[in-house]
């Protein structure tokens, strides 16, 4: 009498396994590399309207009323 076993067939079953996983994260692949996403164009922005600020001038601005006031208190 012959046996047989049931281990023979598991070697055959996890190849066919692989290769299924393997087509199917290939066909995943495939597609995801078919699908190109869509560039976002960013809208048109307005121009904002600023103007320059001289530290410099604020900085002499300051100490003329500095001076401004220390004169107005030498006078009292």
């Amino acid at each position: 009498m012959r046996r047989t076993s049931r281990n023979v067939g598991t070697p055959v079953r996890a190849f066919i396994y692989a290769v299924v996983i393997h087509v199917a994260f290939g066909a995943l692949l495939g597609v995801s590399l078919l699908i190109q996403p869509r560039a976002v164009t960013p809208a048109p922005a307005k121009p904002v309207q600023a103007k320059a600020i001289d530290l410099a001038a604020i900085e002499r601005e300051k100490r003329r009323i500095e001076e401004k006031k220390k004169k107005a208190e030498a006078e009292k």
